[in-house]
């Protein structure tokens, strides 16, 4: 994953929130709270896209925390609230993997 992504937030950070800050606040109180919005929009929007499990996929979100390893196949293996068919199995599944690894790179990574 290139900054690409990270900028363009970044950029929308400071379009929609430098002019508007309080007089005092700090800006990178107002950027936590602008990048924890963020995430959170991004999360309930894979969620939904890809009909994934909620719990389970903030589970593999928590656990990346914690060890700070890529989830692998088998921690994506719970996220479909529905499993896939054996012949759509490997697509899915690969898709699902790099939508993960995407979500994590954009904003758990290099901040």
């Amino acid at each position: 994953m290139s900054l690409h992504d990270k900028q363009e937030l970044i950029k929308k950070f400071i379009d929609q929130n430098i002019p508007k800050l309080i007089t005092g606040q700090k800006v990178e109180d107002a950027f936590k709270s602008f990048w924890d919005i963020e995430k959170e929009q991004a999360y309930q929007h894979i969620c939904k896209e890809e009909n994934l499990k909620a719990d389970e996929f903030e589970k593999v979100l928590e656990q990346y925390e914690y060890t700070k390893r890529m989830p692998e196949r088998n921690d994506i293996l719970k996220l479909p609230t529905k499993s896939p068919n054996l012949k759509e199995r490997l697509s899915v599944l690969t898709n699902l993997v790099i939508k993960t690894k995407s979500f994590i790179e954009k904003f758990y990574k290099g901040l």
